[in-house]
């Protein structure tokens, strides 16, 4: 699968290899690379500060042993990360659980994981918000809105809620995976 983390450029894997080719200078380079040519894997070498290679059997994915590293970032978007293979996607939007400053991103969605009050302006039209934990949840400027509503786990009450105002709001009482989709 081709992931390419950005936080202050660095590049995971395939995506290492795409800001090389396009002349993007990265911090960091992670990954196995075990889908680039040694031709490209020298090039990755050359527009990257450092370069992190791991072994091909591990115990943790080439993207989450890079947003390991991304600890001090505010913010860490995922681009490349949706596409391609469910397996990986799903490992992805899992790890935002583990790294909330993380967002993953597409030009069709903006997957990212909330806890608390969060408002959300109108970039995407859907708001689906899937829990992994029984929550209680409000939500404002959409068009089903709740008030103190209790989500159970896995619960899929939440798919699909159009945005009806400039921003929507969301209350929950523990971590929601927050799908935005056009």
């Amino acid at each position: 699968m081709s992931v390419m983390v950005l936080t202050k450029s660095s590049g995971v894997i395939y995506g290492a290899f795409v800001c090389a080719q396009t002349g993007i200078r990265m911090s960091i380079a992670v990954g196995d690379f075990d889908s680039v040519t040694l031709e490209e894997l020298s090039l990755i070498h050359h527009f990257a500060d450092e370069v992190h290679t791991l072994p091909k059997d591990k115990d943790v994915s080439d993207t989450e042993y890079a947003l390991s590293l991304t600890f001090r970032e505010d913010e860490v978007v995922i681009v490349g990360g949706l596409g391609q293979r469910l397996d990986h996607e799903w490992a992805n939007m899992l790890s935002l659980f583990k790294y909330p400053h993380v967002k993953l991103k597409n030009d069709h969605h903006s997957i990212f994981v909330i806890n608390g009050t969060t408002t959300i302006k109108k970039e995407k039209m859907y708001c689906s918000i899937f829990p992994v934990v029984e929550t209680i949840i409000t939500l404002k400027g959409v068009k089903y809105p709740l008030n103190h509503h209790s989500l159970r786990a896995l619960d899929t009450l939440c798919l699909s809620n159009e945005i009806i105002s400039d921003e929507a709001y969301i209350e929950v009482d523990h971590p929601v995976l927050v799908i935005l989709s056009q």
